[in-house]
């Protein structure tokens, strides 16, 4: 792995990072009402004050009802756009997306595998330094 951010855990050496590091955040769902919980998300860049999240999932890229109605409430007014990603995170093998931006999910899945998915992140890029929020 390459790039300025890479994983550096070694699971061999140190056991398995999500049982060591991951923040057990379900031991925080008594400190809201019914069903709330807190929720994760896999990846976040800024670039110029335009922000992109992405929420990788296995298996068709579905989420849960709880998930999006968070993620649209989190983009409705603001400059937030999240990605979610259908793929292999171990192999980094990637089916395809959906986007959530301006409150809205739009649910259609656009196939594309690693290589398409960084151009999107790459036209993101491009687009937000020319935007500055």
């Amino acid at each position: 792995m390459n790039g300025y951010n890479p994983m550096t855990w070694e699971c061999e050496k140190s056991g398995c990072f999500n049982k060591v590091k991951r923040p057990k955040i379900e031991m925080f769902h008594d400190c809201f009402y019914d069903k709330i919980s807190m929720s994760d998300i896999d990846a976040a860049v800024e670039v110029n004050g335009n922000f992109l999240l992405i929420e990788w999932k296995s298996g068709g890229g579905k989420l849960k009802t709880a998930q999006r109605i968070f993620f649209e409430r989190l983009t409705r007014h603001s400059n937030i756009f999240v990605y979610i990603v259908s793929g292999d995170a171990e192999t980094m093998r990637i089916d395809g997306y959906s986007v959530i931006s301006g409150g809205k999910h739009d649910d259609k899945f656009v196939h594309c595998g690693l290589e398409g998915f960084k151009k999107i992140l790459k036209d993101f890029n491009d687009w937000a330094v020319k935007n500055p929020h």
